[in-house]
């Protein structure tokens, strides 16, 4: 509460860095969930996507600027600092709290799947637009969820809203790297329907979350 000096006349310097210190300090398990679920988790999933993806890559224009295309850095590191990403997400998760960390892990092992051999669900139609549905459109939100309230209070009734979303996102990007991936004979949802089907599943993906 503040004092009816401080409302009258405005707070002091030393209340003001006090009051925003506070607030920082209540704020710090989403503030370090921040960072987890943006710069450690998503540069993880992308260089372990990255270093398994390099083949079709240097023939994709869309990747010409890609570092690891480039050579500035190599396939070795891009997977050392996969790894080292991956670390760095669980231990900062784990100092959110246990459902948190459990969400983490759960996105992390999904990316892997994802990208390496010989699961590889990147090339297998349907099973990556399920891989990117279920990391984004549910593991994600319920990590969010996580740091504040207990998963057994989720509103699990949005879940298929995520999976939409997720879904509607996903999609176009298989359309952007057709032709390459195709080229490298990657068999994704696009290569596997064709531009038009898969374009018309993103489409009805983007009606029915706007509809729910």
């Amino acid at each position: 509460a503040f004092s009816e000096r401080t409302v009258k006349q405005g707070a002091t310097l030393e209340e003001f860095v006090r009051t925003v210190g506070s607030g920082l300090a209540a704020s710090g398990p989403f503030l370090l969930a921040l960072v987890v679920m943006g710069p450690f988790l998503w540069a993880a999933t992308l260089l372990i996507n990255d270093v398994y993806d390099l083949p079709g890559d240097r023939i994709n224009p869309r990747k010409a600027r890609s570092p690891l295309v480039q050579g500035l850095v190599t396939r070795g590191w891009a997977n050392r600092a996969a790894y080292a990403f991956a670390a760095l997400s669980l231990g900062a998760a784990a100092l959110v709290n246990l459902s948190f960390l459990t969400m983490v892990a759960g996105c992390l092992a999904l990316a892997w799947l994802y990208s390496m051999p010989p699961v590889r669900l990147k090339t297998r139609p349907g099973m990556d637009v399920a891989v990117n549905a279920i990391g984004i459109g549910v593991l994600s939100g319920m990590a969010g969820w996580a740091i504040a309230r207990p998963l057994a209070e989720f509103p699990f009734v949005f879940l298929p809203q995520g999976l939409l979303v997720a879904t509607a996102i996903y999609v176009p990007t298989t359309l952007w790297d057709f032709e390459a991936d195709r080229a490298s004979g990657y068999l994704t949802v696009a290569t596997h329907l064709g531009p038009e089907r898969t374009y018309r599943l993103g489409w009805w993906a983007w009606i029915l979350c706007n509809a729910g």
